[in-house]
């Protein structure tokens, strides 16, 4: 699959497999095309956007389906949560509505029903005293639990394919922890695979089974999580590694050849 705003491609002939049951780390530097490709995926690109090659979702290709077949999936076999839960979030209605809402967009639940399965959801998600939860709105709540909010709403309907793009990265280090920890209980019980798309090579190390480096807009390498970290081929993954605290090298690494996407 190739992806393009117009100009030179920012994804180029990237081909990736995930399972049911993965949790594939997507990582690489600012600019390097791993949240347009999460994008390209969720059809979350602008109308410039020209996307090539096929992207088969369950033995359907999301590239030639039509948009209307493509929302149904959305919320529902095919789920995110992104870098800002307050850029997701709606801040004129209430979480409750907000989670109540997913349920009767994409079945016929009863409100009551709708009600209770929200309020199962928040505790999950460790919200406290969730029946009073649901009237809050975004804003009454802290970055952290809009954050648990957002994983609340958006693993809802058990998806089969959950995007998590930065899900911790605008939270503070100890925030951070707590929804690191979450997530993966969540991915056990909710979600039949997960992309992770990060730059923290350490998030990759607590969630993933596998991971792929993204440089340039090309996965450059693809291992299973403890080969990857434990003898990486590419020297874009060697600078990564070499970058992370405690594994200083004697020798620095040759850079990578070429640039990201965005510096072209």
């Amino acid at each position: 699959m190739t992806a393009s705003y117009g100009g030179p491609p920012v994804v180029q002939s990237v081909s990736l497999r995930l399972e049911h049951g993965d949790v594939l780390g997507l990582v690489g530097e600012s600019g390097s095309g791993k949240t347009t490709l999460g994008r390209c995926v969720l059809g979350l690109l602008p109308e410039n956007a020209r996307v090539e090659g096929e992207i088969v979702f369950e033995g359907r290709d999301l590239v030639a389906m039509p948009a209307a077949e493509k929302r149904s999936l959305l919320g529902a076999q095919l789920s995110a949560v992104f870098q800002n839960p307050m850029s997701s979030l709606d801040p004129v209605f209430t979480i409750g509505d907000q989670i109540v809402e997913v349920f009767h967009a994409h079945g016929d639940t009863s409100r009551a029903q709708a009600r209770a399965a929200a309020i199962r959801l928040l505790s999950e998600v460790g919200i406290p005293a969730p029946e009073t939860r649901l009237k809050a709105y975004p804003h009454e709540l802290s970055g952290g639990m809009n954050q648990r909010v957002a994983l609340a709403i958006a693993l809802a309907l058990n998806p089969s394919l959950l995007i998590a793009d930065e899900p911790t990265s605008a939270l503070d280090v100890t925030v951070q922890a707590q929804i690191l920890r979450l997530l993966r209980s969540l991915i056990d019980e909710h979600a039949g695979g997960v992309l992770l798309i990060t730059h923290d090579l350490g998030v990759v190390a607590q969630l993933c089974n596998r991971v792929a480096v993204m440089y340039a807009g090309e996965i450059v390498e693809e291992a299973p999580v403890r080969q990857l970290f434990a003898a990486p081929t590419h020297d874009y993954t060697k600078q990564l590694l070499a970058s992370l605290p405690g594994r200083a090298r004697r020798q620095r690494p040759a850079r990578a050849a070429g640039r990201p996407a965005a510096e072209v």
